[in-house]
């Protein structure tokens, strides 16, 4: 066993700041908390701005993979941290000495399909020492046939956003303005379709009448992003909702909205969840599995089946009543506190990979 102050970490990763997305979440906060317990860490991207501690390698899969595996030889790191993607786990496995250990992280569903895919991807995991999920739910969604005794649930933690007060001001007038007492915040990335039909439950809550005067942000980028656009226009609440884009830091809209919705069908954990809870926001959500570990129905938000009728009930109930809200709110801050904390998963991580911290 190592200590944390003599360990060298290498986190191998498709995606670095400024691309957007839970997989660049985790590793900036991991990352960020594993520093400040004394690790020397270096970040491998595939994508981003290198920066300090960052190194973007660009590149097809496979070429990422091949210069990934060059970088780590150098570096000569006690433990190797893939994320997410096949290319990265090979990486870290051809690159491994003898007494390196290997971590792959799952973030959300793997989508790849094939029996010689799945038995390379199989190869892949039977390698690494230990196979992380961010939920019960992933772990038990995910049918790789991974052994036991690799497999750990490690819960992320939830970043405490910054507020910009000036940009919550600023996004609450615009919604008085648009003659919207109240507005619901919604943060999240649109390219999966499961993300974007959440969503689109969510729009289609906001045409009925108990949420009629009654506002939507929406924080977030993606390649359905168009399609969502569009599906507001159709069902005439386009000039209710504000489409903010790619937003670096969405701690404003958190902490402006008078309720979360985190409409989403398909998620590994939500990191923006976790985020809206650590501000104190009044959750309401889908009765899916993933939210089931974030969320306790009716201690720390609402948790509806995934239809608009269900979804804008819940919704004008806590939007209607501040001391629901309130209590909603307090409980979430204190289970993201208690739960989802980056130190804690850091320690977690750090024994998974050898080192005493």
């Amino acid at each position: 066993m190592r200590w944390v102050e003599r360990s060298r970490i290498v986190m191998v990763t498709p995606f670095s700041e400024p691309v957007l997305g839970g997989i660049t979440t985790f590793v900036r906060s991991l990352s960020t908390e594993l520093t400040r317990l004394g690790a020397d860490v270096l970040v491998l991207s595939r994508q981003g701005t290198s920066n300090a501690g960052v190194q973007i390698l660009g590149g097809d899969a496979r070429t990422f993979s091949h210069r990934a595996s060059e970088a780590i030889r150098k570096f000569e790191p006690d433990a190797i941290h893939a994320h997410g993607h096949w290319y990265a786990a090979r990486a870290a496995i051809v690159a491994r000495e003898t007494e390196s250990k290997v971590v792959f992280s799952f973030h959300t569903r793997w989508t790849t399909t094939g029996r010689v895919r799945n038995r390379i991807l199989r190869g892949l995991m039977a390698n690494c020492d230990f196979v992380t999920f961010p939920s019960r739910h992933l772990r038990d969604s995910t049918r790789l046939s991974i052994p036991v005794g690799k497999v750990r649930v490690v819960y992320p933690g939830s970043e405490i956003r910054t507020v910009d007060s000036e940009a919550r001001d600023r996004l609450r007038d615009e919604f008085l303005q648009r003659k919207c007492n109240k507005f619901i915040g919604y943060v999240g990335q649109l390219h999966w379709r499961e993300k974007a039909q959440g969503l689109g439950l969510l729009l289609k809550a906001l045409s009925k009448p108990s949420l009629a005067e009654t506002g939507v942000a929406v924080a977030g980028g993606g390649s359905l992003l168009h399609d969502m656009r569009a599906y507001a226009d159709r069902l005439g609440v386009s000039g209710r909702v504000l489409f903010l884009g790619e937003i670096p830091n969405p701690g404003f809209v958190y902490a402006g909205c008078d309720v979360y919705c985190h409409a989403s069908l398909q998620e590994g954990m939500g990191l923006a969840v976790l985020e809206a809870m650590r501000l104190g926001c009044a959750i309401v959500g889908f009765r899916a599995d993933f939210m089931r570990e974030a969320i306790t129905d009716r201690s720390e938000g609402l948790l509806v089946d995934p239809d608009a009728d269900s979804l804008a009930s819940a919704l004008s109930l806590v939007l209607s009543d501040p001391v629901l809200a309130s209590r909603l709110g307090d409980a979430a801050r204190r289970k993201a506190e208690a739960k989802f904390d980056w130190t804690k998963a850091a320690r977690t991580f750090l024994g998974l990979y050898g080192v005493d911290a």
